[in-house]
């Protein structure tokens, strides 16, 4: 079933909704209750394998924004130290501003799906990363706990994490400050978010990237990770109705 975004239409000023369609029915009561709704733009996420359903969405007019990739960990367990001269400890709340301004920086160019849409604004698409890393810090809106990898009290790294409704570990946001990287940071945050999945009861661990984000797939298997599964993501502006 398709949800309102809010978030996502304060971010680029037009009614959007999000869906997650198993089937091509799914997909017609999605479209059905934007055409209900007055959204606007419609982003759909479906699983990688469903080609008959990605076909039907290109035929209605969405278009091809993404492909996410999802890693699976099942060996979760102790705790390995950081770096040398490096600490690892949970992000305190007058961090929230600096976290946002690391992500800005580890993000910068980065292409999302929003980026992949010309129709949304170039600014706050940049926005959505920093935004994001914001609000796991200061509001614990999209994340449980954030861990952040300091030297001398430099913040250089930062992991957001929560359980998911499936009882899994989730990384959803991981970043290294670009003078920082191939020190062994990122490393060290996987296997850090690795425990505390233990810690909390989690059989598995799960991560997600983009298709073309080779760095961090690189990474999270050399952490222990294997492929577990893909999706692609779709944008489908709505057609305005007829005067």
């Amino acid at each position: 079933m398709a949800a309102i975004s809010e978030l996502d239409g304060a971010r680029f000023g037009v009614r959007v909704a999000k869906a997650a369609p198993d089937s091509a029915e799914d997909w017609g009561r999605a479209l059905e209750f934007c055409a209900r709704h007055g959204v606007q733009l419609l982003i759909a996420r479906i699983d990688a394998t469903r080609g008959a359903l990605a076909q039907r969405l290109e035929d209605d007019g969405a278009r091809l924004c993404d492909v996410l990739l999802q890693f699976r960990c099942t060996r979760l367990g102790g705790v390995a130290a950081a770096p040398a001269g490096f600490v690892i400890r949970s992000c305190a709340p007058a961090q929230a501003a600096a976290v946002r301004e690391l992500a800005r920086e580890v993000f910068r160019g980065y292409t999302s799906h929003y980026h992949a849409d010309a129709r949304l604004d170039r600014t706050a698409c940049d926005e959505v990363y920093a935004d994001w890393a914001w609000r796991a810090c200061s509001e614990r809106t999209a994340a449980e706990e954030v861990l952040v990898a300091e030297e001398n009290a430099k913040l250089l790294g930062f992991a957001a994490l929560r359980m998911s409704s499936a009882g899994e570990a989730d990384g959803r946001l991981f970043g290294v400050a670009p003078g920082a990287r191939g020190r062994g940071i990122q490393r060290a945050l996987l296997q850090r978010f690795l425990a505390w999945g233990a810690a909390r009861g989690a059989a598995s661990a799960i991560y997600q990237t983009q298709l073309g984000n080779l760095a961090a797939q690189r990474s999270v298997v050399r952490a222990g990770f294997e492929p577990d599964c893909a999706f692609l993501t779709f944008h489908h502006w709505m057609p305005h109705p007829a005067p």
